[in-house]
C-alpha cells in the first residue's frame, strides 16, 4: 500500500473512531492529512469505500492476530489474557458512536463485523477453551459455545454503550473479562493467574 494511502486510511480511522462517521467529511480526512481532497479520490470512489476499506483491513489484521496469538502464548491463561489485552487497547480508541453509526448507516459492514465473530471471534474462544482443558487449567464443565456466545453478546453491548451508559467501556470491560477469566480456570489455574500476578 502507498504511504500516501496509508495515511489517509490511518486518519480516516482515527477520525471516524473518536467523532463517528456521518461527521467527518472527506475534506476533513484530507485536511489532517495535508493532502488534496483529488489525492483522496486516486485510492477511493468515496467516503463508503473508504468505510468498506477499514473494516476489511480491520478484520484481516484481526485474523492474522489471533492466529499468531495462538504460538506467542505459553499457555491458554496468557493466550486468552493477550487477547483481552488487545481488545481493551481498541475500546481505548474508539467511542460507541462509531458502532451506532456502522450499524445504523453502514449495515453492510456491520454484517462484517458480526460474520468476524462468528467465524473467527468465538471458534478463537472455542480453540482456547479446548487449549485450557488439554493443558488441565480450565474447569471440564464448561459449555465452550454457549459462554462464547455470553462474552461476545456481552462486549457488543458494551461497545454500543447499551448498558451503563457514560461509564468508560474500557474499565466495564476490563472487569468482565477478569470475572470471565476466573470462571474458566479451575484450581491449578487459579494458581497460575497468582504466578502471573506476581510476576507483573
Amino acid at each position: 500500500m502507498k504511504k500516501e494511502k496509508e495515511k489517509v486510511v490511518a486518519t480516516a480511522s482515527a477520525l471516524f473512531c473518536h467523532s463517528g462517521i456521518r461527521s467527518i467529511t472527506v475534506e476533513d480526512i484530507m485536511k489532517n492529512c495535508s493532502m488534496s481532497k483529488r489525492t483522496f479520490y486516486e485510492y477511493f470512489n468515496s467516503k463508503d469505500q473508504l468505510v468498506d476499506f477499514i473494516i476489511e483491513q480491520w478484520t484481516a489484521k484481526s485474523a492474522r492476530y489471533l492466529s499468531l496469538n495462538r504460538y506467542v502464548s505459553v499457555n491458554a491463561i496468557s493466550e486468552m489474557s493477550n487477547f483481552f489485552r488487545i481488545t481493551e487497547n481498541i475500546l481505548r480508541r474508539i467511542k460507541p458512536i462509531f458502532f451506532h453509526e456502522l450499524r445504523k448507516y453502514y449495515a453492510g459492514n456491520w454484517k462484517k463485523l458480526d460474520q468476524f465473530r462468528d467465524d473467527a471471534l468465538i471458534p478463537f474462544l472455542v480453540q482456547n477453551i479446548d487449549r485450557g482443558h488439554k493443558e488441565e487449567i480450565y474447569r471440564s464443565n464448561i459449555d465452550r459455545d454457549l459462554i462464547g456466545e455470553i462474552h461476545f453478546t456481552c462486549l457488543q453491548i458494551i461497545l454500543e454503550d447499551i448498558w451503563m451508559p457514560g461509564v468508560n467501556p474500557e474499565r466495564v470491560y476490563r472487569e468482565m473479562n477478569m470475572i470471565f477469566l476466573h470462571g474458566l480456570v479451575n484450581i491449578k489455574g487459579m494458581k497460575l493467574m497468582d504466578e502471573r500476578r506476581d510476576d507483573d
